[in-house]
């Protein structure tokens, strides 16, 4: 996932459950201090997932980066060696 995809689900979710909030609060009879620990519990598990995710790409990213500078090594290695240590190996 990348960080946009990331920030649109998590403000999806808490659009979602704002959503169940109001609609629990407009319930005749519902207690309203239990509906409102509902919605903060579901922020709360909303926002821990969120940091799971966001932290999960950015490790993926950071790999990506290690991955492409030891590339970039490399072949700039191989670009600057010596004719003999070429043909040392070869």
């Amino acid at each position: 996932m990348e960080e946009s995809e990331i920030d649109s689900w998590y403000q999806e979710g808490q659009e979602k459950a704002k959503e169940k909030l109001d609609s629990e609060l407009e319930k005749p009879g519902v207690d309203r201090q239990a509906a409102i620990s509902q919605y903060i519990e579901a922020l709360h598990n909303l926002r821990q997932e969120f940091g799971k995710r966001y932290n999960k790409t950015i490790a993926e990213e950071t790999q990506l980066e290690k991955e492409e500078q030891k590339e970039k090594l490399k072949k700039w290695t191989e670009k600057f060696r010596k004719p003999e240590q070429k043909e040392d190996e070869g």
